[in-house]
């Protein structure tokens, strides 16, 4: 496989591009992925320590949640530049930008062991 492309052959290069047009409205379509998230971020314990990647962050919703409502080292990941822009502009509005890292990259080609994501 390509490392240019996705496990069905997507090109990611495209797939950030799309990403990153669509970060700007993407909040009001992604209801189901934020409903799922607050489900979730529900089931962790208000107590829990440690550190939580969110590959895949996207506008950073469920980060901003949790930098909220946890005390975790927290940290987001998404493939598209627009994504984490919106996430670091989100973040920033609510003076929570320099409690959350935030990647642009492929988590593939981050360097991690796959048994750790």
């Amino acid at each position: 496989m390509d490392a240019n492309q996705d496990h069905a052959g997507l090109d990611k290069a495209q797939i950030a591009r799309q990403f990153s047009r669509a970060a700007k409205t993407y909040d009001q379509v992604a209801q189901l992925q934020q409903a799922m998230s607050e489900r979730l971020i529900a089931k962790l314990p208000r107590t829990a320590t440690g550190r939580l990647v969110d590959f895949g962050c996207g506008t950073g919703s469920s980060l901003l949640a949790l930098a909220e409502s946890r005390k975790l080292s927290l940290a987001g990941f998404d493939l598209s530049e627009g994504m984490i822009e919106a996430a670091a502009e989100k973040l920033k509005e609510k003076a929570l930008d320099t409690s959350v890292e935030l990647w642009v990259g492929d988590i593939l080609q981050s360097g991690l062991d796959r048994a750790s994501i």
